[in-house]
């Protein structure tokens, strides 16, 4: 009940940009997950061009949108999950005009044999999948290019 009070009680931008982040979310999550990461990639680097009425709206703050995905994440466990976190933060910032560049890393620890993760860098810092300290990801080679 009390995610229904602090929905109602938001901005109707606030709202639709949430909505769009459970939309975005759940839509890359599965294909992420019924499909080779080939046809998901093809499939967001066609949607991530700005849109052509763009000017008549007012752009949306990175902070909103970075809220927006981290929230909906929260909120539902299926689709807290730092690809479909960075594909999706990526997508809006792309379609608002931002510089971002997803980036996926893997690592080695004593605990696990080898790693993955992803992440967004905009404007030289990293908005979304920062990982714990002691951990190094290394971005895999090319790997940059794969939303360009």
């Amino acid at each position: 009940m009390k995610l229904i009070t602090k929905f109602s009680g938001l901005s109707f931008s606030d709202k639709r940009l949430l909505l769009s982040a459970v939309f975005f979310l759940l839509i890359t999550r599965v294909l992420l997950i019924f499909f080779p990461f080939r046809f998901v990639r093809f499939i967001s680097k066609g949607s991530s061009k700005p849109r052509a009425n763009s000017r008549t709206r007012t752009p949306l703050a990175k902070e909103r949108i970075i809220w927006a995905v981290e929230a909906v994440a929260r909120h539902i466990p299926f689709v807290n999950n730092c690809l479909a976190k960075a594909m999706v933060i990526n997508l809006f910032f792309r379609r608002a005009n931002y510089q971002a560049t997803l980036h996926i890393g893997v690592t080695r620890s004593d605990a696990r044999p080898l790693d993955a993760h992803a992440w967004v860098e905009s404007d030289g810092r990293i908005v979304t999948g920062q990982w714990e300290r002691g951990f190094e990801y290394h971005p895999l080679a090319g790997a940059e290019r794969i939303f360009l």
